[in-house]
C-alpha cells in the first residue's frame, strides 16, 4: 500500500513493529524525500495530536494485545473531519 501512495504523490509516514519490515520498507522507498518511516507500536504512536489527513491500517491492529488503544491512538494523530480507514480480520472459534 506504501507504494500505491508514494506514487500517487502522497506525503507518506509508516510506522511498523516489525525491524525486518521496517529495513523492507527503507530500502524500498527511503530514498523518496516525501517518505518516512518509523520503527514503533500502534499503541503508543510517535506522533503529534491531529497530524495526519488521512490515517490507514490494512489488517494489523487485530495482532495487537490491545486493538481498541490502536484504534484510539489512529484516531488521535487524525486531524478533525479527515479520514480514518481500518480493515481488521475476525475470525470465530
Amino acid at each position: 500500500m506504501a507504494r500505491e501512495f508514494i506514487d500517487a504523490g502522497a506525503k507518506y509516514t509508516g510506522i511498523d513493529l516489525s525491524s525486518f519490515h521496517h529495513e523492507i520498507c527503507l530500502k524500498l522507498f527511503g530514498h523518496h524525500n516525501k517518505a518516512k518511516f518509523y520503527l514503533g507500536n500502534a499503541e503508543n504512536l510517535p506522533f503529534e495530536d491531529n497530524s495526519f489527513d488521512y490515517v490507514t491500517s490494512q489488517g494489523v491492529m487485530h495482532h495487537s494485545p490491545d486493538t481498541k488503544k490502536c484504534i484510539d491512538e489512529a484516531w488521535r494523530v487524525l486531524k478533525e473531519g479527515r479520514t480514518l480507514c481500518v480493515m481488521l480480520y475476525h475470525k470465530n472459534f
